[in-house]
């Protein structure tokens, strides 16, 4: 076998064609001109009747002879060169302090928490400026008749100033360990007078129908500060009432707190009332 023979054989075990010896042949790799008499192709002159001997070697469609390359198969698929990946979403907060801590920049309005008994959305308005912000909404009050009211009911809506305003805490499952309890103007502004009470943790759940003697309050807002608050704050609870949210200078229950129309603490003085009695109010949490 020869040096040409050689090559033929090596380029048809690569490109997938044969070719006869009188230049027919399967395949779609190669193709002929047959208008021409003749071609030089690789150095060898392959004519329209064929020869003894066929050289064919691979070339582009810019080759003189009319020889062109066909490339036949499924093309891979384009690299975009794209690496995005997306953010896996934020965890939605259960509070108000939850917003902020998610979002230092937040700013006070209203905002989704996540309902974890039901698994839903809520919407609140939270307070972030007051004493360090991330206040959640849960009482505000409204004059009027009286109606269901306390951290067992739900009822009103955010955006009514002129009715009652109640979250169902309870039943929402909020979390927190400080109360504020504060005279409000405007939709649920706290202004002077207004304070802050630690709590437990669970606090909602296990004074259903006890009260819980607090460590007293500190005041927030306004010049009302006997030593450790106001008398009528020491003690709060009563979560499942349907009247108020309790609040009392001993464990009740009497009818004393805030009620759906305005404070009720008895004594219209700083000492003992916190200079609220007969105010509008709201409570929020933290």
């Amino acid at each position: 076998m020869g040096d040409m023979q050689r090559r033929l054989v090596f380029v048809l075990a690569v490109i997938g064609c044969s070719y006869d010896a009188k230049g027919q042949g399967s395949g779609t790799g190669l193709e002929l001109d047959s208008g021409s008499s003749g071609s030089e192709v690789g150095g060898t002159t392959v004519g329209p009747g064929g020869s003894s001997s066929t050289t064919v070697v691979a070339a582009s469609s810019e080759s003189s002879g009319g020889l062109e390359s066909t490339t036949t198969g499924t093309p891979p698929e384009p690299d975009t060169g794209s690496t995005t990946e997306v953010a896996p979403p934020l965890p939605m907060a259960r509070s108000c302090k939850e917003v902020l801590s998610l979002d230092s920049s937040a700013m006070t309005g209203v905002y989704e928490i996540l309902d974890e008994g039901e698994g839903v959305a809520v919407e609140v308005h939270c307070d972030m400026q007051i004493d360090g912000g991330g206040w959640t909404l849960v009482a505000r009050t409204a004059p009027g008749p009286e109606v269901p009211f306390g951290w067992s009911v739900q009822r009103g809506t955010l955006g009514d100033e002129d009715e009652p305003y109640s979250l169902g805490a309870l039943q929402l499952g909020l979390p927190f360990n400080e109360v504020l309890v504060t005279r409000r103007e405007g939709f649920a502004v706290p202004v002077e007078n207004a304070y802050r009470i630690a709590v437990p943790s669970g606090f909602l759940e296990d004074y259903r129908d006890m009260a819980y003697e607090s460590e007293g309050s500190a005041t927030v807002i306004g010049d009302c500060a006997p030593g450790d608050g106001p008398s009528m704050l020491f003690w709060l609870g009563y979560t499942e009432s349907d009247q108020r949210y309790f609040f009392r200078d001993f464990p009740g229950p009497d009818p004393w707190g805030l009620w759906s129309d305005g404070f009720r603490t008895y004594y219209d003085n700083c000492s003992q009332g916190g200079d609220l009695d007969e105010e509008q109010g709201a409570v929020f949490v933290r």
